[in-house]
């Protein structure tokens, strides 16, 4: 079983939007995963406790960091010809701070909504949990903070506790200075690291983000690869739509065929790339996942079409029932986006069938 831990400071990026890698529809794909049981999310009850307190802190918080730059921009000298945009700056500031705390507030309520599901795994944090990470800080065995500590002694309870005979652990967290070693220096998006000696001994095997878009590498589809694949066929087929467009020929039956045409090569290469580039690396488990959740999509869409009631309007609003993933092309989508996929097929289903009394 694939198992997955997600620090406090990964959730909070999600709730603030400051930095790139923790993006809400990232957040939905891991949601979706949990959910379905792609993925078994652990939270220690320490993650809740680290994120209410945020909450609670955060009007205070937005003040303070929100009145710094207004400072900043006060003590700002600027020629006297402009001195309305400088007032008109600070007055964006204030609204963006009521923006900032609304949408923070509104991200919440489906964070906490999620973390206090049946979805997630909770670990409670118990009197044993707490002797246990005092007695990880008194011996000086990292990570040498409190509620660090208890993190990973919540996490060392639970897989002592499974009957998993193979579990991996997906760790995910900005703390790498207290949890982890880097293994490769680079860019901030090319760095990667690998759990402490000192922890992995207490943990399954283990790997190491420090940003929510790394963690769902797990999940990839044909989206990840380039957009526009090369091949001597797809420049033949763009030549002739090239030349189709420069003779002004947009509205033709030919123009239409040309675009199709190109398009269906896209996505054949793109789906060729992804089976050959993607899928080996993919869990075998998240495979398995991902072919058994297809075919049931493909199975509910045959009955849809076998229904009475379906008819070309009902054809016409299918692709807003896939997410718009072309029907030939969801077999190469993200796991993430087949299980949603598949709810919706299957709600569509139903609808169809209860307007034929079945």
């Amino acid at each position: 079983m694939i198992y997955a831990f997600v620090d406090a400071n990964i959730l909070i990026r999600v709730l603030s939007q400051g930095k790139p890698g923790c993006e809400p529809e990232l957040f939905e794909d891991l949601r979706t995963l949990a959910t379905r049981s792609a993925v078994q999310l652990l939270v220690p009850d320490v993650i809740r406790f680290e994120i209410d307190r945020q909450m609670r802190d955060l009007p205070r918080e937005l003040r303070l960091r929100f009145g710094e730059l207004k400072a900043s921009v006060n003590k700002t000298s600027v020629w006297s010809e402009i001195a309305d945009a400088k007032e008109g700056v600070l007055r964006q500031l204030g609204t963006l701070r009521e923006s900032k705390e609304l949408g923070w507030k509104d991200r919440f309520t489906k964070v906490d909504e999620f973390l206090r599901s049946e979805c997630v795994t909770r670990i409670p944090y118990t009197p044993e949990i707490m002797c246990r990470a005092r007695i990880r800080l008194m011996r000086g065995a990292k990570p040498r903070k409190d509620q660090d500590a208890a993190i990973i002694e919540s996490l060392a309870k639970f897989f002592e506790d499974s009957s998993d005979e193979q579990p991996v652990l997906l760790f995910c967290s900005e703390n790498h200075t207290d949890f982890a070693l880097e293994l490769e220096s680079g860019s901030d998006r090319n760095r990667r690291f690998a759990v402490d000696p000192e922890i992995a001994e207490v943990l399954p095997r283990t790997h190491y983000f420090v940003r929510l878009d790394e963690l769902l590498q797990i999940d990839q589809g044909y989206e990840s690869l380039p957009k526009h694949p090369e091949s001597s066929e797809i420049a033949q087929a763009m030549d002739r739509m090239r030349e189709l467009e420069d003779e002004g020929c947009y509205d033709t039956d030919e123009y239409f065929a040309a675009l199709g045409e190109v398009e269906s090569l896209y996505e054949e290469r793109l789906s060729q790339d992804f089976v050959a580039n993607i899928l080996p690396r993919l869990p075998q488990e998240l495979r398995q996942r991902r072919d058994e959740a297809c075919d049931h999509i493909e199975s509910m869409l045959r009955d849809c079409r076998q229904c009475p009631s379906w008819d070309d309007h009902s054809e016409y609003k299918l692709p807003q029932w896939l997410e718009y993933v072309p029907e030939h092309m969801i077999r190469y989508t993200t796991l993430a986006r087949i299980l949603r996929i598949e709810n919706s097929v299957k709600r569509y289903l139903q609808i169809h069938s209860s307007m034929d009394g079945s």
